[in-house]
């Protein structure tokens, strides 16, 4: 398994991970009902920070890669954005449709159907990053 192929797998599992740990923590904040400003502009800190580690971290990957994986890997992402984009719209639109338009969503929903959006988004590309990486190998061979 190559550089690539590993950190296409590593990248899914730590986003699942993510997920599921994100979710979790949003239960529990749900239960205890908290709400304010203050959770708020925490909640922005440790994500700016997440975002900023787990870019740091790709960059850093990403710069030993060839012209022909980070063109994949550009493709992959084409793919992704346009699958969480799908994913949304359908999420919306069946929330609608579901409930009814007079319905109610728990708030707590909401950002769980952002998180796994985010999910889908992410195995997505790594199926389509796979996908071609295999094609361009089995070409070359």
């Amino acid at each position: 398994m190559s550089k690539f192929e590993k950190h296409a797998w590593v990248a899914l599992v730590a986003m699942g991970v993510m997920v599921l740990y994100l979710s979790l923590v949003l239960h529990s904040l749900a239960k205890k009902n908290v709400q304010g400003a203050d959770f708020v502009v925490i909640m922005i800190v440790i994500g700016g920070v997440g975002a900023a580690l787990w870019t740091a971290i790709e960059r850093r990957i990403e710069a030993g890669y060839d012209e022909r994986e980070k063109k994949i890997l550009s493709k992959a992402f084409k793919w992704a954005a346009i699958a969480f984009f799908g994913y949304v719209l359908v999420m919306a639109w069946s929330a609608f449709f579901i409930i009814g338009g007079g319905g109610v969503i728990r708030v707590v929903h909401l950002p769980v159907f952002s998180f796994v959006g985010l999910f889908v988004s992410q195995l997505v590309q790594t199926a389509t990053a796979l996908t071609l990486y295999n094609m361009s190998e089995s070409d070359d061979g």
